[in-house]
């Protein structure tokens, strides 16, 4: 079985402005990317505080598209809104990883994303790294 990922090298916003560009802004409105939906949030909501729902909205504002309120059950952006200390756990992940792609500046990948990539053979022995720092700094651009 071979799998084929069409957008593998784009950040998840160059994917949502590829949208844009092509008149499907509703599009990626309409999405939904919490890992909890739709078992454990509301109908119609995401978290807004896991890593998926995140990447979501920075594609989202990387685009240049302007989100309803009352999409997530916590806005990060806020001031008022409460996370819960379970939520926050998902919230010091996403930005430990955001510190870790700060080293994508240095032209390698975090230790970490490298040895993934490496074990699921996403990059073969011998193949450069390089493509990946690239797509990995893009994306800590957006």
């Amino acid at each position: 079985m071979a799998i084929q990922l069409p957008f593998g090298d784009l950040t998840k916003g160059e994917v949502v402005k590829s949208l844009v560009t092509n008149g499907l802004q509703d599009v990626a409105l309409a999405t939904t990317s919490c890992v909890s939906y739709p078992l454990r949030q509301e109908k119609g909501k995401s978290c807004g505080v896991c890593p998926a729902c995140i990447s979501r909205r920075l594609a989202l504002h990387a685009a240049g598209i302007e989100e309803r309120r009352g999409t997530y059950h916590v806005d990060l952006l806020d001031g008022a809104s409460m996370i819960s200390p379970k939520k926050q756990r998902y919230l010091k992940a996403f930005l430990l990883l955001v510190d870790h792609l700060t080293e994508t500046s240095e032209g390698r990948l975090p230790i970490v994303i490298a040895r993934h990539l490496r074990a699921t053979e996403v990059i073969k022995n011998g193949e450069s790294e390089q493509p990946y720092v690239d797509l990995y700094r893009r994306y800590t651009t957006e």
